[in-house]
Protein backbone atom coordinates (compact mmCIF):
# COMPACT_ATOMS: atom_id res chain seq x y z
CA UNK A 1 0.00 0.00 0.00
CA UNK A 2 1.67 3.34 -1.30
CA UNK A 3 1.43 6.32 1.36
CA UNK A 4 1.14 9.55 0.70
CA UNK A 5 2.24 13.13 1.98
CA UNK A 6 -1.36 14.77 1.78
CA UNK A 7 -4.50 13.27 2.83
CA UNK A 8 -6.41 12.15 -0.12
CA UNK A 9 -8.94 14.71 -0.01
CA UNK A 10 -6.25 16.95 -0.87
CA UNK A 11 -4.63 15.11 -3.67
CA UNK A 12 -7.68 14.98 -5.24
CA UNK A 13 -8.41 18.90 -5.52
CA UNK A 14 -5.10 19.50 -6.50
CA UNK A 15 -5.93 18.40 -10.07
CA UNK A 16 -8.76 20.67 -10.41
CA UNK A 17 -7.14 23.51 -8.80
CA UNK A 18 -4.43 23.54 -11.73
CA UNK A 19 -6.79 24.16 -13.78
CA UNK A 20 -7.28 27.55 -12.56
CA UNK A 21 -3.56 28.96 -12.68
CA UNK A 22 -4.22 32.61 -12.57
CA UNK A 23 -6.80 32.01 -9.30
CA UNK A 24 -4.11 29.44 -7.65
CA UNK A 25 -1.87 32.57 -8.11
CA UNK A 26 -4.28 34.82 -6.78
CA UNK A 27 -4.60 33.52 -3.98
CA UNK A 28 -1.08 32.72 -3.49
CA UNK A 29 -0.38 36.48 -3.20
CA UNK A 30 -3.51 37.00 -1.35
CA UNK A 31 -2.08 34.75 1.77
CA UNK A 32 0.97 37.26 1.92
CA UNK A 33 -1.03 40.18 2.09
CA UNK A 34 -0.88 41.27 6.00
CA UNK A 35 -4.56 41.99 6.03
CA UNK A 36 -5.35 38.20 5.33
CA UNK A 37 -2.09 36.83 7.00
CA UNK A 38 -3.02 37.29 9.89
CA UNK A 39 -6.50 36.43 9.83
CA UNK A 40 -7.05 33.41 11.59
CA UNK A 41 -10.56 30.30 12.33
CA UNK A 42 -14.15 31.92 11.30
CA UNK A 43 -12.96 35.17 10.02
CA UNK A 44 -10.47 33.24 7.88
CA UNK A 45 -12.96 31.12 6.07
CA UNK A 46 -15.78 33.42 5.45
CA UNK A 47 -13.16 35.86 3.88
CA UNK A 48 -11.90 33.46 1.53
CA UNK A 49 -15.36 32.22 1.22
CA UNK A 50 -15.95 35.85 -0.57
CA UNK A 51 -13.37 35.57 -3.01
CA UNK A 52 -14.60 34.38 -6.70
CA UNK A 53 -12.14 31.12 -6.96
CA UNK A 54 -12.94 27.71 -7.70
CA UNK A 55 -13.61 25.89 -4.69
CA UNK A 56 -10.47 23.48 -5.53
CA UNK A 57 -8.23 26.34 -5.16
CA UNK A 58 -9.86 27.98 -1.69
CA UNK A 59 -9.65 24.73 -0.34
CA UNK A 60 -5.78 25.22 -0.89
CA UNK A 61 -5.34 28.19 0.75
CA UNK A 62 -5.41 26.24 4.14
CA UNK A 63 -2.47 24.81 2.54
CA UNK A 64 0.20 27.84 2.01
CA UNK A 65 3.21 25.54 0.71
CA UNK A 66 1.01 23.51 -1.71
CA UNK A 67 -0.37 27.00 -3.05
CA UNK A 68 3.29 28.26 -3.49
CA UNK A 69 4.87 25.55 -4.65
CA UNK A 70 2.01 25.82 -7.47
CA UNK A 71 2.07 29.03 -8.10
CA UNK A 72 6.34 28.99 -8.70
CA UNK A 73 5.43 26.15 -11.45
CA UNK A 74 2.66 27.41 -12.76
CA UNK A 75 4.32 25.31 -16.54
Amino acid sequence: MRQSLHPDSLAAKIPMAVTYPLEVVEANRWLQHPNYAALKGDPFAATVDQQQWDRSVKSLVAFPQILRMMDGNLD
